[in-house]
């Protein structure tokens, strides 16, 4: 049945629908598909993407905390590089010396626990990481009570204060050997379980003079140094952390900051005792007020490369304008203008939504840079040329916010989707890459825009889709002296895994049915 509406909406009636022949039927079976390309979707810059290690923020699976490292070339979205600064210290009150012996310091080490996270294609990972100590200032670079993003810098020194290589952790003899990392090796140790697989580490010797100035100011503060709040707050400020930035752009890796083998140990003997360790932790407890966080910077090529102004629609051309792209990290989103939706439904009287599926066909992608596993919707709103989420704190989106609690959504504050990390959001696509596809259900949600289509200040105008394993939060609070918070706020940004979508193949797939009112005249 022609409705008058633009090419890219179609309607008919699908095969299989059952009518009685001897009266009209009391339900009208029907399908609408909607097409979300040309002005339809576009691609949306965040401003900033939220990529500390808060252990508060919500995540869609359990994974461990994640810092990224290293850099990549990707065709499609440029060039991509991750740089780590985190803070050390203790994860639980430590005591040093308690007998207040001699020491004799001896070394240092510093390691990071790779979790076999890694985005890019190269058979071999031989990342080499060069560690600055950073510089102190005022607040002090890194404190736990505060948020950190992707574009964060903080000044660090020139020189090195140690070089890491991959190398391989003997548990039972305690050495460390280098490792060649091959993919075969790298795949066979992520599908192994956690507490099975080896322990394969970035890993170096701490610079004699820097080791010396961090153990002999814990040593001369005696057996609290390391418990006492006053000593530890003194601590963090003299030491206020370290930035490692990787020398090679052939993959990124992942880098677990919780294990107890990403840590700095500093090694020393006294009269008693031949062998001590003392180990400061990256682990972001908030104790001792840890943090870390991943600087991700991008060079954008292809179809991405003139995004630049965050929140602002951009549409893709010449070659590429068939193409829409979702990245996590380097903070990219797809958009779909539901216009299209409000001029179908003004065609019709009445409607009752059996089915809303939405769907999104996938470009191929290289080996080692598959699609996040599943993507979350965001209602956006137009405002001053840019798409920024909806505000609880302002009436007219607290109103739309209150239409679909109880339905569709169950926290105000955080207009995202149910929980965030409902199984049953209308809103999560799962990718399929047998299909090469993103499909879910949003019915609820689309009957509930038809129902209060006579209401223009409820309606719904941008949804915004972007990778679920870093759930987007409204950002309700002022910025610190550390940083400006971005306009949306997400968990963790703890992947740079991205997604080319078709837009053509961007559709809403409604499976209606019209009531066949009785005429009272």
């Amino acid at each position: 049945m022609a409705l008058g509406l633009c090419p890219m909406i179609c309607a008919t009636t699908p095969a299989g629908v059952s009518v009685h022949s001897a009266r009209e039927p009391k339900l009208q079976g029907r399908y609408q598909e909607l097409v979300f390309d040309g002005t339809k979707s576009s691609v949306v810059l965040l401003d900033s993407v939220f990529t500390d290690q808060d252990f508060s923020a919500n995540r869609e699976d359990l994974a461990p905390y994640r810092f990224l490292i290293g850099g990549y070339s990707d065709p499609d979205f440029g060039t991509i590089n991750a740089s780590i600064y985190a803070r050390y210290l203790p994860s639980v009150p430590t005591y040093f010396n308690k007998d207040k012996e001699a020491v004799d310091f001896k070394s240092a080490t510093v390691q990071l626990l790779l979790d076999f996270y890694a985005y890019g294609p190269e058979v071999t990972i031989d990342e080499v990481v060069n560690v600055y100590e950073l510089e102190n200032s005022d607040p002090t670079p890194i404190d736990f009570f505060h948020r950190y993003i992707n574009s964060t810098v903080l000044p660090h020194s020139s020189t090195p204060v140690a070089q890491l290589t991959i190398k391989k952790y003997d548990l039972d003899t305690d050495t460390f050997t280098p490792f060649e990392l091959t993919d075969s090796k790298f795949r066979e140790q992520s599908d192994r379980d956690q507490s099975s697989r080896d322990k394969i580490l970035l890993h170096g010797e701490l610079g004699e003079e820097f080791a010396f100035r961090i153990f002999n100011w814990i040593a001369t503060h005696g057996d609290t140094a390391l418990v006492s709040d006053t000593l530890l707050t003194q601590f963090r400020a003299k030491f206020p952390g370290l930035a490692f930035k990787s020398t090679k752009n052939s993959r990124l890796i992942g880098i677990n900051p919780v294990s107890g083998f990403s840590c700095l140990t500093f090694y020393h003997e006294t009269p008693s005792k031949d062998t001590v360790k003392t180990v400061l932790y990256f682990t972001p407890f908030p104790y001792v007020g840890a943090n870390g966080f991943t600087n991700i910077t991008t060079l954008r090529s292809g179809g991405t490369s003139g995004i630049s102004a965050s929140q602002e629609r951009y549409y893709p051309s010449g070659p590429y304008e068939n193409e829409r792209y979702i990245q996590e990290g380097g903070g990219l989103i797809t958009e779909l203008d539901l216009s299209d939706f409000y001029s179908f439904i003004d065609t019709l009287d009445d409607i009752v939504i059996n089915s809303a599926e939405l769907s999104m066909d996938v470009k191929s992608f290289p080996i080692g840079m598959p699609p996040p596993s599943s993507l979350f919707g965001l209602i956006m709103k137009e405002e001053g040329g840019k798409l920024v989420a909806l505000d609880s704190t302002i009436k007219e989106d607290f109103d739309k916010m209150s239409e679909f609690v109880g339905n569709v959504y169950t926290d105000l504050s955080n207009f995202a989707i149910a929980s965030e990390l409902s199984a049953a959001s209308p809103f999560k696509l799962t990718f399929n890459s047998t299909k090469m596809q993103y499909t879910g259900y949003a019915t609820l949600f689309f009957q509930r825009m038809f129902e209060n289509r006579d209401k223009p200040e409820l309606n719904i105008e941008h949804i915004g889709f972007y990778p679920a394993n870093a759930p987007i939060l409204k950002i309700l609070y002022a910025s610190t002296p550390n940083t400006s918070y971005p306009i949306l706020k997400s968990g963790t940004g703890n992947s740079v895994n991205r997604a080319v979508i078709n837009a053509s193949g961007i559709k809403l797939k409604l499976y209606y049915t019209v009531p066949n009112k009785p005429n009272l005249e």
